[in-house]
């Protein structure tokens, strides 16, 4: 939390910080990106200020019309003006958690981009951060996006 304040070149105290978060944060929800309400019957519809999501569309989705379809999905629980904060890997087809190997749809930056872009989102701030060769993924890089929901319904 001193990072993020030091950053902002703030004076509030960290204490100060972590309480405002926590009475904003409503909480950590499980969500399926394949349903078009993704939150399912049991929470209603809801719209939401910031949605993270790190690491999970690629390897949900089978297919760049898989992954279009749960972007468009998890975008539309967003507010109109709301933010996307997208973490995500590119290139990666595969990889290793101890014996079990998992898929993962080999993404290119730019398909990201043009999805979230297609769906009515600001491309706010965009980070690639190239990876390291390894056995257990054949991961290109990483990005971390900031996207903000069209203010126009």
């Amino acid at each position: 939390m001193e990072y993020v304040i030091k950053k902002e070149n703030s004076n509030e105290c960290a204490s100060s910080r972590q309480n405002s978060i926590r009475n904003k944060v409503r909480g950590i929800l499980s969500i399926d990106v394949h349903l078009e309400n993704p939150l399912g019957n049991k929470f209603g519809l809801d719209y939401f200020d910031v949605i993270i999501s790190s690491l999970c569309l690629e390897v949900a989705s089978e297919s760049l019309e898989d992954y279009t379809r749960a972007m468009r999905n998890m975008c539309g629980l967003l507010k109109p003006g709301g933010h996307l904060v997208l973490v995500g890997l590119c290139g990666q087809s595969f990889y290793q958690v101890g014996d079990k190997t998992f898929s993962s749809l080999p993404l290119r930056l730019h398909q990201v981009e043009d999805t979230l872009e297609h769906l009515g989102n600001i491309l706010l701030s965009m980070r690639w951060i190239k990876t390291q060769e390894s056995k257990f993924s054949d991961t290109k890089g990483a990005f971390v996006i900031v996207a903000q929901r069209s203010k126009k319904p």
